[in-house]
């Protein structure tokens, strides 16, 4: 009966068009409860902010959590938190996180474990003023940034051939990102500060200190690789010393200080969940560890 075949296929579709929105509002709903959850957890901004840095916020098993920085890749454990060798601690982004993998992180304090590793290894070097010499121009940008957004600066830039992003001269300004990863973009960047009056280069013309400028940052980005692997090998000898060679799996929590005059207290700590969406948030945010036990969702 063709009558009766259209009159099915319709039902069908009736059907089929009413799961599909039911499936639509659900996954809303759930959207909002995800938003309304993270919102209530760390308040951190869903929309860029100037000089803020883009981050992850992570739950933590023993009811603590903090904000990790999206664009550095951070120290982590598997989730047995046995340590074989160094391989066994990985460096990722905080978005690529899962469940029960244990983060490393310096107690006390927002910056890394790289930032010790990188200075001892330049006092020892007799490069004690790498960072202050790669990164001086930083206080230029930094001044162009009173009078100039991140977009228009980026803009200036792409006007030159040196296509860049808003985020990116943000994150230059600050601590974690050295900068620029390409030359191009940099000596660009270099000559527009000139131009803007910002950068005080009077001993020498600005595309010598570029290109000075940028073979000390390759020096100091080469520091910060052999930092990351010393910070791994450290680790994981004390660990292995301090399980005696018994190791039993670690809890939610655990607390290691290291040797020698800093007296560094590490915290490795058991991942409970990671919010999905990015959160802008001061610098000074980062890592800083809140006690959440009290929070209404949590408790």
């Amino acid at each position: 009966d063709p009558g009766f075949r259209k009159r099915l296929r319709k039902g069908t579709w009736e059907r089929e068009t009413l799961e599909v929105r039911a499936d639509a509002e659900d996954n809303a709903v759930d959207e909002w409860a995800s938003e309304a959850f993270w919102q209530d957890i760390h308040h951190g901004e869903r929309s860029r902010q100037a000089h803020y840095v883009p981050a992850h916020y992570v739950l933590f098993q023993d009811g603590t959590g903090a904000f990790l920085p999206s664009e550095s890749r951070i120290p982590v454990m598997s989730g047995s938190g046995r340590m074989h060798n160094e391989s066994d601690l990985r460096l990722v982004h905080a978005d690529t996180l899962s469940d029960t993998d244990l983060v490393v992180l310096k107690a006390g304090d927002s910056d890394f474990l790289l930032d010790e590793a990188s200075s001892r290894i330049m006092l020892d070097s007799g490069e004690g003023n790498l960072l202050e010499e790669a990164t001086d121009w930083k206080e230029a940008l930094d001044a162009l940034l009173v009078t100039h957004s991140g977009e228009e600066i980026a803009a200036e830039l792409a006007r030159q051939g040196a296509k860049t992003t808003a985020a990116s001269v943000y994150q230059w300004v600050g601590t974690e990102v050295l900068g620029p990863g390409s030359e191009a973009v940099f000596r660009a960047l270099i000559a527009l500060l000139h131009e803007k009056g910002k950068l005080n280069v009077a001993e020498q013309n600005p595309e010598a200190y570029a290109v000075a400028r940028w073979a000390r940052l390759q020096e100091l980005r080469g520091v910060r690789h052999k930092a990351g692997s010393l910070v791994r090998q450290h680790l994981v000898q004390k660990l292995l010393d301090s399980s005696g060679g018994d190791q039993q799996p670690l809890g939610s929590r655990t607390s290691i200080r290291l040797d020698g005059d800093s007296g560094v207290e590490l915290l490795i700590l058991r991942v409970h969940s990671t919010d999905p969406a990015i959160a802008f948030v001061p610098r000074s945010r980062l890592c800083r560890i809140d006690d959440l036990r009290s929070n209404k969702w949590l408790g």
